[in-house]
């Protein structure tokens, strides 16, 4: 039997392949078709059509952009005052609408990525109108280049953090090991007392570094106001004024060193400071035995009439594998820490506390006075991206303690509590 012939040439050469093209284009019409299930009922932003625009078989529904009711299975047409320059969807697929224009009067069907353009203009910088000059990139796109090669180096995270290091909440200490000693840090305090209890608020920086520094100059200044006791004649408050230098390093990967110098007048300034005078310092050694474990050894010399020189000695642990745990017992400042998420530690702390100053008492009799305590503390801490610290504790103050060069009787006060706000650099 000759072939069936239709007016534009398409050739039907037996019934069997009639059957499969006619059931090929019922199945395209179908709602269940692919056409339908799979782009079109994408749920997500984009190009793509809502539903209710989505005419299936046996269903009719109006092309938002031309208004035309389309008959079961039909995709919309073309309207005549359609773009001509080409055009890329957000599927990637780049297609030109020209030959979509009315032919004698008859709307010809659309593609698919025609009409998918159609349906959502300007929903994203994809579908936009490429320009030449940029070569053949969407216009939305402007001064953005397309890597053909991404480093893996300069990938991130999605907190930010560089690929194959620590997260930002595990990168609170840039250096897990154990290499400074003292920082810089500003201190706001409040310990109260009245009566025969001694207390005060006190307001002060320390001379060191910050973290990111190796050695240099420092500068320091405290204020103290005094509450208490009734029974000693003590003045309303005390002034620190200090200048140093410190030094700090790393050298062969297996050792580091601390060091700083200072000299500062600690004194009420009522009268000569003479006797307040004082030079401080500390010399500090670190072993780093492994990524684990820290030997760390030195002196602190605080100069004080209640203590001359402390020794500095003690470890540090730091396990990889175990990241959000870190134990500093190093004497006398020794800490334990735990890491929250989000640059969040929480820590508890030992600390020395006091000083010694220069003091008038009344009747013009000069005197130097050392107030010691020991502290411990609870904190918080905030770290941020840059590696700034700021944190609030509170402490238990016990061995509290007035003494007197000029040999009066030494005052021992209650215990106490601290608080106190800190940032660090």
């Amino acid at each position: 039997m000759p072939p069936s012939r239709f007016p534009n040439g398409f050739c039907i050469r037996n019934k069997s392949t009639l059957v499969l093209h006619v059931g090929t284009w019922l199945l395209a019409a179908s709602p269940t078709a692919p056409l339908f299930s799979q782009q079109y009922s994408n749920p997500q932003p984009g190009p793509l059509p809502p539903p209710s625009y989505n005419a299936g078989w046996g269903e009719t529904s109006s092309h938002p952009t031309t208004n035309r009711h389309m008959s079961a299975g039909e995709l919309p047409a073309l309207p005549p005052n359609a773009p001509t320059s080409p055009l890329v969807v957000g599927s990637g697929i780049t297609g030109s609408a020209t030959n979509a224009a009315p032919e004698n009067g008859i709307e010809q069907p659309l593609s698919t990525s025609e009409w998918l353009l159609l349906m959502e203009p300007e929903t994203s910088p994809l579908d936009q109108p490429v320009d030449p000059s940029l070569g053949g990139k969407p216009v939305a796109l402007e001064g953005f280049e397309l890597p053909n090669h991404i480093d893996m180096n300069e990938l991130k995270t999605i907190d930010g953090s560089e690929t194959g290091k620590p997260l930002l909440w595990q990168r609170t200490i840039p250096n897990p090991r154990y290499t400074i000693y003292r920082d810089r840090a500003s201190i706001a305090d409040y310990m109260p007392g009245d009566g025969e209890q001694f207390g005060w608020i006190d307001f002060q920086s320390t001379p060191y570094l910050p973290r990111g520094q190796s050695s240099g100059l420092t500068t320091a200044m405290g204020l103290h106001l005094l509450s208490g006791p009734n029974s000693v004649p003590l003045p309303p408050r005390l002034w620190d004024f200090i200048l140093g230098y410190q030094a700090r390093d790393t050298f062969a990967d297996r050792f580091s060193y601390d060091i700083a110098a200072n000299v500062g007048v600690y004194s009420d300034f009522e009268d000569s400071v003479r006797d307040g005078v004082r030079a401080l310092g500390h010399a500090v050694g670190m072993l780093h035995v492994n990524e684990i474990w820290d030997i760390v050894s030195g002196v602190d010399y605080l100069n004080r009439d209640d203590c001359k020189i402390l020794p500095v000695i003690g470890y540090s642990w730091h396990n990889p594998s175990i990241p959000r745990w870190r134990v500093d017992m190093v004497f006398p400042r020794p800490r334990i820490q735990y890491v929250l998420d989000g640059g969040q530690r929480l820590y508890t702390a030992g600390l020395l506390g006091g000083g010694t100053w220069d003091i008038e008492m009344p009747g013009d009799v000069n005197d130097v006075i050392t107030y010691r305590d020991l502290e411990w503390l609870f904190g918080h801490e905030h770290i941020t991206t840059e590696g700034n610290i700021s944190a609030i504790e509170m402490g238990y103050v016990f061995g509290r303690k007035l003494e007197f060069r000029s040999g009066q009787p030494d005052v021992d006060f209650n215990d106490a509590f601290v608080i106190r706000w800190i940032t660090r650099r």
